[in-house]
């Protein structure tokens, strides 16, 4: 009973998730109808569709009787916006008829047998009457014949996309299934009926209730499905809703069903968008209905800016496009999977343009750190795939430098779901798990370091990424930032000053300086031997407060050799700097092993950034 219980709380939670962020869509919608002069009470200016919606379909075939039910023949005209009702299409099923006798030609047979017959059949079982009845009969008398002439006529358009559909002359007067109460009544009946029935298990799920959207009371539907969010025994992944009495769960009346469809068609158009793979709707609410007008084309005018549906590497315009206060809204992202159904990945809502200003000034602010602005890429050969990802996080691509912030790189480190889980905590300024963090870096930087990958470019991301964490409060701590190249080894002090909120504990330094002086010691190696055997001693990044200690003792021991062979002195004040922050750290160290592994990588990757005074081996 306990999990039961916790499965229809969840429902509960999930529908008035959902029925909030179809509240914003719906008055997107209202507006929408308004504005394109559309009439909520005539479904049909609303559930009708433009058959020509991609211009390619400029010829109408009608099939033409008088009123007496005469054949006439058929004869083509060109298509005109404003016979979109008169024509009264929608598509339907790809093995049934579509919702009139209205349809795209293909194979003339085909069209005239399963499309245009076939949908004034389908009307005639809905409601039989005897305008109907003498309809469906003419048409399979005539069969044979209005196939020839469509073939005949269709030469004269090879290459041209065909609506057909049928018409009746009344002198001087031509009417079109638009026109005709049958045709009509029978499209509303059709076009609806998924709001409220399924064929599988006979669901009728209506009522006379008050909907969940506008509050009023009337007949209501419990299967409205525009988004897909839920299947009848199905809540997004929850299962507990009896299929005949979802319009109490969610009841939706018409006329907010038809907003809501509205809405997303404009959602579809203007502000459905990728994201570093993912779908995401970008959906506005205002608190002033007035304002929504100024609010869409501002959004409009930013998805024309950006040219382009995939908004990756493009989070700090996006972030200072909807950072604009003079309008009072929020902004909801819903992320989500569309395929037989639709599933909700993530949803952040109510995001206030202040808090976009913030994210924007915080990726502005650890972009024009020095450790980051001054980055240089290493990588000389790359191929095609590589330079086109290097361009979007690179700010100087031709000289391979300045990293830029992008969220995507936590997708990197943690896959999909986490990604979306931690970009709601980001955007909805919640506190995030530091070890959690810590752990995902490492190992992605580990699994690089085995295989002899180059690691330091996944190493700089992941501090990035924790500045920023920290700058937003997320984190814990304070980050002075800079704007040097590079630092002496007489300046490291300063460094971890400028980073204290990440170098917060003399271990921290201590291992982190060790990194700087290891790379530096594999540098040398390379450049004396030509390999690098003193990387065997780092026991595969798993490491300790023992493994350290032993690595700086050996590291130590095999510079002294160095300076024998050489004699030169190898990085002194550096190991002077180690072993004091040695000294400092004392025994009861507060890191987690991957802690250690992953500030002792952090050192190796950004060992280039400090020098000594007379030169990188003083």
């Amino acid at each position: 009973m306990k999990i039961l219980k916790v499965i229809y709380d969840y429902s509960v939670i999930y529908i008035k998730l959902v029925i909030t962020m179809l509240s914003s869509v719906a008055a997107i919608g209202k507006y929408i109808i308004k504005k394109e002069e559309k009439d909520i009470n005539n479904p049909l200016s609303i559930l009708v569709e433009n058959p020509n919606i991609d211009n390619k379909y400029n010829i109408i075939f009608k099939i033409t009787f008088d009123e007496n039910f005469n054949y006439l023949g058929v004869f083509d005209d060109s298509f005109d916006k404003s016979l979109i009702l008169k024509l009264l299409y929608k598509k339907g099923s790809a093995r049934g008829a579509d919702l009139s006798p209205t349809s795209k030609l293909t194979e003339p047979e085909k069209t005239f047998k399963n499309k245009i017959l076939k949908a004034v059949s389908d009307a005639k079982k809905y409601k039989e009457t005897e305008f109907l009845k003498k309809l469906e009969q003419v048409l399979k008398e005539k069969e044979k014949q209005i196939i020839e002439d469509i073939k005949k006529l269709k030469k004269r358009y090879p290459n041209e996309g065909i609506i057909l559909t049928l018409t009746f002359k009344r002198g001087n007067e031509e009417i079109y299934v638009g026109d005709i109460e049958e045709f009509k009544e029978y499209f509303i009946y059709k076009a609806t009926m998924d709001y409220y029935y399924m064929k599988t298990g006979n669901v009728v799920a209506k009522g006379k209730g008050v909907c969940s959207i506008c509050n009023k009371e009337g007949e209501v539907f419990g299967l409205f499905r525009e988004f897909k969010f839920y299947t009848i025994d199905k809540i997004g992944n929850v299962s507990g809703l009896k299929p005949n009495e979802a319009w109490k769960t969610f009841p939706i009346c018409l006329k907010c069903a038809l907003y809501i469809k509205e809405g997303k068609n404009y959602l579809d158009e203007h502000l459905r968008v990728k994201f570093y793979g993912n779908d995401l709707y970008i959906i506005p609410k205002v608190l002033d209905e007035k304002y929504i007008g100024d609010v869409l084309k501002r959004l409009e005018k930013m998805a024309e800016e950006f040219g382009t549906k995939d908004y990756s590497y493009r989070e700090k315009k996006l972030f200072e496009n909807l950072s604009k206060k003079d309008i009072y809204m929020y902004i909801t992202f819903m992320f989500f999977k569309e395929g037989n159904d639709f599933k909700i990945t993530q949803m952040i809502e109510d995001i206030l343009p202040s808090r976009f200003a913030k994210l924007y000034a915080e990726i502005d602010r650890v972009e024009n750190y020095g450790i980051f602005k001054y980055f240089k890429l290493k990588y000389k050969k790359l191929s095609k795939k590589e330079r086109e990802y290097f361009k979007n996080i690179l700010k100087n691509f031709d000289d391979r430098e300045g990293l830029r912030f992008r969220l995507g790189y936590i997708k990197e480190f943690f896959g999909n779901e986490d990604f979306l889980r931690l970009l709601n905590i980001i955007i909805s300024n919640k506190k995030v798990d530091y070890y959690q963090l810590i752990n995902g870096f490492i190992s992605k930087i580990r699994a690089k370091f085995v295989k002899d990958e180059p690691f330091e470019l996944s190493a700089y991301k992941s501090f990035m990424i924790l500045l920023f964490l920290i700058n937003l409060n997320i984190l814990n701590g304070e980050i002075m930032g800079d704007n040097k190249e590079y630092y002496l080894y007489d300046e490291i002090d300063e460094f971890f000053n400028n980073y204290k909120g990440f170098f917060d504990r003399d271990e921290k330094k201590c291992v982190f300086l060790l990194g700087i002086l290891v790379n530096k010691l594999l540098s040398l190696q390379y450049k004396k031997r030509g390999s690098k055997p003193f990387q065997s001693k780092l026991y595969g990044l798993k490491l300790d407060k023992k493994r350290v200690e032993y690595i700086f003792k050996e590291a130590i021991q095999k510079l002294m050799e160095y300076e024998q062979e050489d004699n030169t002195l190898y990085y002194k004040k550096l190991r002077e700097k180690v072993a004091e922050y040695f000294v400092k750290a004392g025994d009861d160290w507060k890191l987690t092993n991957n802690e250690i592994s992953y500030i002792f990588s952090l050192g190796m990757a950004m060992s280039d950034r400090f020098k000594g005074k007379g030169g990188d081996e003083e």
